[in-house]
C-alpha cells in the first residue's frame, strides 16, 4: 500500500485544525467564564461590607442629627406649657408646649423632666412626662418606669456625685418668664406671684427689659444610655442636668425679680430631662428607610436570630455602636443588633446554569462543526480520490494509447518507406498493426462502455438483458478468452456448472464481464508454469444460496483487506502510476462493477485459500 500523500492528508489536517480551533476558543471562553464567575462571588462577598459599613453610618449620622436637635431644645419646653413670645403690645399669654408636637416624630417615645426643689421624690414618675400618642397603653407604664428609675437614680444619689457627674458644665442663656413659667408650673405660690409681678412690670416702660431680659444657667453633657423598663424592652434615653442659679442683684421696684430669686434655693434648682428614643423603629423602619436602594437583590436585614443559609455571607451591624451607646451586661446579645445577609445560592445557581449553557453551546458547536466538517472532509478525500484516479486514469490512458500508436507509426513508416522486404516480415507487422488497432478499439470501447454504463444505460441499444444460463454464456466466450493467453501457453481452467437457475443476462454484459475479470488475473497473478495446472486462473460457475455465482480464482499475492471494496472504484488501481510496474486505465474492474449491477447482482473481492484471490460475481435467479 503507498503512504499517503499531502494532498491526501489535506482533509484530515482541515478537520484537525478546525477542531483544535474550535477547542482553543472554548478553552478561552471557559478560562474567560471562570474568571467572570470569580470575580463574581468575590464582589458579592465584598459588597455587604461596603453596602454595611455604608448603612451604618448613614443610620449613625441621621440618629445623631435627631438627637442633636433634641439637645438643642431649651429646657423649659420640657413643662406643658410655655409662655408667648413677649411682646410690648400685648399681654404675656401662655401656649401648649411644642414638644406636643415634636414627640409624634418618629423614632421619638416620650419626653421627661423633674425638678428638685426638695429631696422628696416620686418614684413612679417623673413630674413631667409627654408621651407620643402612638404609643401603646401597655407600653406607657414601661416608658414611664424608665424615666422614673433615672430620675430616682439622680435622686438618690449624693451631692459630691451629682456635682461630679454635672461636671464640666457649660453657660446658657433662657428667658426669664421661660424659668418663672416652669417654675410656676411645680405649684409654687411664689412663682405664680412672680408671673403677675413681671405682667406688671411688663406694662411699665422700666419693666420691658425684664421681661424681656435673659437669665444665665449652667448645663451638663447629655448622656445616652440603654436603659430597661420594667417588661423587658430596652430604650435609647438621652438625659442632661440643668442648674438654675438665683439672679444676681434686683432692679428697684421691680419686686417680680426679688420673687424668682426667693423662689430657688442659695444654690439653685437641679433639672433632669431627657428622651426616649425607640429603639425598634430605629432598628427596623428607620435601618429600612437608610438601607433602601442600597442592598442588592440577595441581599436581605435579618432582624433576628434565625438560621442563615448555607452558602451566604453575613454582616453584622451593632447600632448600638452607631448610637456610642454602651451595651448593658445584662442586656440581650442581639439587642441593636442586625445581620445583613447575602445569599450566594441564586449566583451559584445561575452559575451553573451558565456552565450548562456553555457546555451545551460548545457541545452544539463541536456538533456543528462535525456535521459541516466531517461531511466536508469526506467530500473532499472522495474529490481528492476522484481527482486521484481521474489523474492515473489520464497517465494510464495516454500509456496506453501513446504505446500501440507509437508502435503502429513505426511499422507503417517502416513499410511505406521500403525498409522491409521479407514478405513474411512485412506480414509480421501487419499482424502487429491489427494487434494495436484491435487494442485502441478496446481501449476506447471500454471507455465510451462505462460512460454509458454511469449515465444509466446498462446495455447498448438492442442488447437488452434477458434470462438466460449464466454457463452457456461463460461458455461461448471460452474460445476468445483462451486465445488472448500470453506466448500461446493455456493459464484457463474453466468449471461451469448444468442446470443452473435463469438469470437476467446479455452476451454483452457477460463478455465484458468475464473478459475483464480474466485480464486482471492475468495482469496481477500471471500464470506460473511451475505450479502446474494447478496454477491456472480458475473460471468457475455454481448455484449458491438460490442465486447463480460466478467466479474467477488466481494464485496470484491476493488483495489487501483495506483494498478489496476500492479495486471497484472508477479508475482505481493500487499503489500509483510511478510506481506500479502493470499497464492498464483502472476501468476494468470498475467496468464489472457496472455490469453486475445493471443486472442486479453485485460483485466482492475475496481472499482465496491456499493464497491468491477470488473475485466473486452473485446474480440472482429469476
Amino acid at each position: 500500500m503507498r503512504t499517503p500523500s499531502a494532498s491526501r492528508r489535506a482533509p484530515y489536517l482541515l478537520g484537525a485544525v478546525t477542531f483544535a480551533a474550535v477547542g482553543g476558543l472554548a478553552l478561552v471562553l471557559g478560562v474567560a467564564l471562570a474568571r467572570f464567575h470569580r470575580a463574581d462571588v468575590a464582589a458579592a462577598r465584598q459588597h455587604p461590607i461596603d453596602v454595611a459599613r455604608t448603612i451604618r453610618e448613614e443610620w449613625g449620622a441621621r440618629f445623631h442629627a435627631a438627637l442633636a436637635r433634641e439637645q438643642a431644645r431649651s429646657p423649659f419646653v420640657f413643662a406643658p406649657e410655655v409662655l408667648a413670645p413677649v411682646d410690648p403690645d400685648h399681654a404675656i399669654e401662655q401656649d401648649i408646649s411644642p414638644l406636643d408636637s415634636a414627640v409624634g416624630e418618629p423614632g421619638i417615645l416620650a419626653y421627661f423632666g423633674e425638678e428638685f426643689l426638695s429631696r422628696d421624690v416620686d418614684a413612679t414618675a417623673p413630674r413631667y412626662f409627654l408621651a407620643s400618642p402612638h404609643s401603646a397603653p401597655s407600653r406607657l407604664s414601661g416608658l414611664q418606669a424608665v424615666a422614673a428609675g433615672l430620675v430616682w437614680r439622680w435622686a438618690s444619689a449624693s451631692p459630691e456625685s451629682r456635682k461630679l457627674n454635672m461636671s464640666p458644665m457649660s453657660e446658657h442663656s433662657e428667658r426669664v418668664v421661660d424659668v418663672a413659667t416652669f417654675l410656676g408650673q411645680s405649684g409654687r405660690a411664689d412663682a405664680r406671684q412672680m408671673l403677675s409681678e413681671l405682667e406688671r412690670a411688663r406694662k411699665s416702660t422700666s419693666g420691658a427689659g425684664l421681661t424681656s431680659g435673659r437669665l444665665i444657667l449652667r448645663r451638663g453633657p447629655s448622656r445616652l444610655e440603654l436603659l430597661p423598663s420594667s417588661d423587658d424592652d430596652w430604650y435609647p434615653t438621652c438625659w442632661w442636668q440643668i442648674r438654675i442659679r438665683p439672679p444676681v442683684g434686683a432692679s428697684e421696684g421691680l419686686s417680680g425679680l426679688n420673687e424668682l430669686r426667693s423662689a430657688l434655693t442659695p444654690d439653685g434648682v437641679d433639672l433632669i430631662q431627657g428622651v426616649l428614643f425607640d429603639l425598634d423603629w430605629w432598628v427596623t423602619d428607620g435601618l429600612l428607610a437608610v438601607s433602601e436602594g442600597l442592598l442588592d437583590e440577595d441581599e436581605s436585614l435579618r432582624f433576628a436570630p434565625a438560621e442563615l443559609p448555607e452558602d451566604s455571607v453575613h454582616q453584622e451591624l451593632d447600632l448600638l455602636a452607631a448610637m456610642d451607646c454602651e451595651r448593658p451586661p445584662d442586656a440581650a446579645p442581639d439587642t441593636g443588633r442586625v445581620t445583613l445577609v447575602r445569599d450566594l445560592g441564586p449566583m451559584r445557581r445561575a452559575h451553573r446554569t451558565q456552565w450548562t449553557l456553555y457546555a451545551a453551546g460548545l457541545l452544539g458547536t463541536l456538533g456543528l462543526v462535525g456535521a459541516v466538517i466531517v461531511p466536508t472532509t469526506r467530500r473532499l478525500q472522495r474529490d481528492l480520490r476522484r481527482a486521484q484516479r481521474t489523474g492515473d486514469f489520464v497517465a494510464a490512458v495516454t500509456h496506453e494509447l501513446r504505446t500501440p500508436i507509437s508502435t503502429i507509426a513505426l511499422h507503417i513508416e517502416m513499410l511505406l518507406d521500403g525498409w522491409v522486404e521479407d514478405p513474411d516480415t512485412r506480414a509480421e507487422y501487419y499482424r502487429r498493426i491489427d494487434a494495436e488497432t484491435a487494442r485502441l478499439a478496446r481501449l476506447v470501447e471500454r471507455i465510451l462502455e462505462q460512460s454509458r454504463l454511469t449515465r444509466g444505460r446498462t446495455e447498448a441499444p438492442g442488447t437488452e438483458p434477458e434470462p438466460g444460463d449464466l454457463s452457456e454464456a461463460v461458455r461461448r466466450q471460452v474460445s476468445s478468452l483462451e486465445a488472448g493467453a500470453p506466448a500461446g501457453v493455456p493459464d484457463l481452467t474453466f468449471e461451469l456448472a448444468q442446470d443452473l437457475p435463469a438469470v437476467l443476462l446479455s452476451d454483452e454484459a457477460v463478455e465484458s464481464v468475464v473478459t475483464n475479470l480474466v485480464e486482471n488475473a492475468r495482469k496481477y497473478a500471471p500464470f506460473d508454469p511451475a505450479l502446474g495446472p494447478q496454477g491456472r486462473i480458475l473460471v468457475r460457475t455454481k448455484h449458491q444460496a438460490g442465486a447463480v455465482v460466478l467466479e474467477v480464482s488466481d494464485r496470484g499475492p491476493g488483495i489487501p483487506a483495506g483494498e478489496q471494496e476500492r479495486i471497484f472504484e472508477a479508475f482505481y488501481r493500487v499503489g500509483s502510476e510511478a510506481t506500479r510496474t502493470t499497464t492498464g486505465t483502472g476501468l476494468g474492474l470498475h467496468l464489472v462493477d457496472l455490469q453486475v449491477r445493471s443486472l442486479g447482482g453485485r460483485v466482492e473481492a475475496l481472499p482465496r485459500e491456499g493464497g491468491g484471490a477470488v473475485l466473486r460475481v452473485t446474480l440472482p435467479a429469476v
